[in-house]
């Protein structure tokens, strides 16, 4: 999370129209549970006219992975929706892109459960999560965008010590780019409640 998949996506379809292999620069996006629906065949309406509304477009459906028939709750209705998913792909391969975005491992697996799914999905990119140093990087960017000065000199090294133990203690909640803007958040909350202390 957090590493700019949905920003490449949306890169990417503007590549693609440039190239004029697709008509529109647009990214039409869900995630998987939004496509997975309660009841019997709901899932399988929903997934068809979310896809179909993508043509001309890129189809990117994040959390992808939640597609899977793992056991866990709505697993039927996730199979449902790569019934429509697979052969959709198939028929439209010339009138769009689709990008399925989720965790590397459980991704894996969902496409090693379907031949026909695999062989439509070839093209794999897996996205790092970023090195504290680079999340320093975004820090001072995010600060500078916000017109926020900083002594980055000076608190380069500690900023870089928090960011490794932050991800250390949040492991799998850790959301990189996402992370820092929360954190960039934090800090201009504290700068203004110090600054209405101080009566500026």
């Amino acid at each position: 999370p957090g590493t700019g998949k949905t920003t490449v996506a949306r890169l990417l379809a503007r590549q693609l129209q440039a190239l004029r292999i697709l008509p529109s620069n647009q990214v039409h996006s869900t995630t998987a549970s939004q496509l997975i629906q309660g009841y019997v065949g709901q899932t399988t309406v929903a997934t068809r006219e979310f896809l179909q509304r993508g043509l001309g477009q890129v189809i990117f459906i994040d959390e992808a992975h939640q597609l899977a028939g793992d056991g866990g709750p709505g697993q039927h209705y996730g199979r449902d929706a790569l019934k429509v998913l697979v052969p959709f792909a198939e028929d439209h391969r010339h009138e769009c892109v689709i990008v399925l975005a989720g965790y590397p491992e459980p991704l894996r697996r969902l496409l090693d459960q379907d031949p026909g799914l695999a062989s439509r999905f070839g093209e794999r990119i897996v996205f790092e999560d970023y090195l504290p140093e680079e999340m320093v990087a975004i820090f001072d960017q995010m600060l500078r965008d916000a017109g926020v000065r900083w002594p980055a000199e000076a608190c380069r090294d500690y900023m870089c010590e928090y960011f490794a133990a932050l991800r250390q203690r949040l492991k799998r909640d850790f959301g990189n780019a996402r992370t820092v803007r929360q954190e960039v958040e934090a800090c201009r909350n504290r700068q203004a409640d110090r600054l209405q202390r101080e009566g500026r």
